[in-house]
């Protein structure tokens, strides 16, 4: 069973609760709330170890939730050339080169096979799993999927470029990026909420503070809220 991105994640499932799957490839496949995982607790001690996700360094959506206990996450170092919405583009988990005629290669090990480079999450990455894990734990139950679906979109918007999902019969794609935030500004107003409580939490430090922002264009958010009020 293999998948990427939201496949990724539909993989993992099928693979643990399925006596006919025994070996998953997951590539940037979003986690599982808590509450799945204590659920399936015995499937998933029985299967998880079946599963291996394989994450490109800045990628942003494997981030997403709770990894299955038991399974293999493998950071890769993906092309060197890959910015943006390429950090979560399946082609590239592998490094590229150029040979004299211009012609290009994907990069092998010594015995002519595909070659995957181990890889570190960038820090920035590492700041905004630990805070979508953070709103996961503390939100109300009944909130939770609601928040996990709202900050997955609106990190779709600001890092793909030719993103787009319906919400309620309205395709948004990221030149509505504005009026996506602003369709929910209930849970806007708590996801900033919920990041100055995470920042105080923690004690995050200065750089700390801006990565996570940035990341979450918490500016552009607060201007957003300004016109709005």
């Amino acid at each position: 069973m293999a998948g990427h991105s939201k496949g990724g994640n539909k993989a993992q499932y099928v693979t643990v609760l399925s006596d006919k799957v025994d070996r998953c490839i997951s590539m940037d496949g979003q986690g599982f709330s808590q509450e799945f995982i204590d659920k399936y607790y015995a499937e998933i001690q029985k299967k998880g170890h079946c599963i291996k996700n394989y994450y490109l360094e800045g990628d942003f959506v494997s981030i997403l939730m709770f990894s299955v206990p038991g399974s293999d996450q493998i950071c890769i170092d993906g092309d060197d050339s890959v910015i943006g919405a390429e950090n979560h583009a399946a082609s590239s988990f592998y490094q590229f080169w150029q040979d004299e005629e211009g012609r290009w290669h994907i990069r092998c090990d010594a015995d002519g096979n595909t070659a995957l480079i181990p890889g570190t999450r960038e820090d920035s990455m590492v700041y905004l799993h630990e805070f979508t894990t953070f709103i996961i734990n503390v939100m109300p139950e009944d909130e939770r999927e609601r928040a996990g679906d709202y900050i997955g979109h609106i990190l779709a918007l600001v890092f793909v470029p030719d993103a787009h999902f319906d919400v309620d019969g309205k395709r948004y794609t990221p030149d509505d990026l504005v009026e996506y935030l602003l369709s929910d500004p209930d849970m806007l107003a708590k996801v900033l909420a919920y990041f100055i409580k995470y920042v105080e939490t923690y004690n995050l430090s200065e750089d700390e503070i801006r990565s996570l922002a940035e990341l979450l264009i918490i500016k552009r958010i607060i201007a957003v809220m300004k016109r709005s009020s």
